[in-house]
């Protein structure tokens, strides 16, 4: 199995780099690296993800230098990585900051195609084979731009975590397509939006019926319901001033994994 990750390198450079993991069953062997891609032009690389497509594996990573006012996401062969055709297969530019990415299923009602949150509070989904967006998700004119540092897909919602205002769940079926803004944003395909005063630092989907579940900034585990705005801590009492950084969901054992990085500890939690 390959895991893309990525590093910040020093120097201000950066660096793709493709590991080897070994099988569950494969206990005695240690991960080793399959290749690196130094990203020379790249101060930082903000989000990584493997992309299912044609029947091969893809790494999307999204990069930037702020100062040179570049910002792309780049698309690579995972099997060319560490040899001398490791050269991108596409690039995307960007307007603005690319932040977190997230692939969607192949059985997504847009194959081939990922999500990209920004710095300015969109998400835009990009057609792979065609390099383009094909659809673009807005908040409200009115609302103050708050970067994506989270996101989450199921079927045709979208959920996104914002910095400093909370939890916005979209679906795409309501959204206009394309990837021009309209001349007011009136946040069209928005169902629920979660407002969290200190922001959140992840959220994603749980269980079958398309749960929520996020973590606020200041600590502590939320869960709500995709229909309603009702909520419940689901941290507890013992880990509330937790601030959980990722978030996992684990469907054939209805557990939810949370790990932070203040205790250097990984929780589980078991759903009702």
């Amino acid at each position: 199995m390959a895991v893309a990750t990525k590093e910040l390198g020093v120097g201000g450079s950066s660096s793709l780099l493709l590991m080897d993991v070994p099988t569950e069953t494969d206990t005695s062997s240690t991960p080793s690296i399959r290749g690196l891609i130094p990203r020379k032009e790249a101060k930082a690389l903000l989000s990584v993800q493997v992309l299912p497509s044609d029947g091969r594996r893809k790494v999307i990573i999204s990069e930037s230098s702020p100062k040179a006012r570049m910002h792309r996401v780049v698309l690579f062969d995972s099997a060319a990585i560490g040899s001398r055709e490791s050269a991108p297969l596409r690039t995307f530019n960007t307007e603005t900051m690319t932040t977190v990415l997230k692939a969607l299923p192949t059985n997504s009602a847009l194959t081939d195609s990922f999500a990209a949150g920004s710095s300015d509070g969109t998400v835009s989904i990009w057609d792979v084979r065609q390099s383009r967006v094909a659809l673009k998700l807005h908040r409200p004119a009115s609302a103050a731009a708050a970067m994506i540092n989270s996101l989450d897909v199921r079927g045709t919602l979208f959920l996104a975590g914002n910095v400093d205002s909370g939890v916005v769940l979209w679906d795409m079926r309501m959204a206009p397509l394309g990837s021009a803004p309209p001349p007011e944003p009136t946040g069209r395909g928005i169902v629920r939006e979660f407002y969290v005063p200190q922001g959140v630092s992840k959220a994603i989907f749980v269980g079958d019926a398309g749960d929520l579940c996020w973590s606020p900034a200041v600590g502590g585990l939320r869960l709500a319901r995709a229909l309603t705005q009702d909520t419940v801590d689901a941290s507890g009492e013992k880990t509330s001033s937790s601030v959980f950084t990722e978030l996992a969901w684990i469907p054939d054992a209805n557990l939810l994994v949370a790990a932070t990085e203040r205790d250097a500890a990984v929780d589980l939690f078991a759903a009702n």
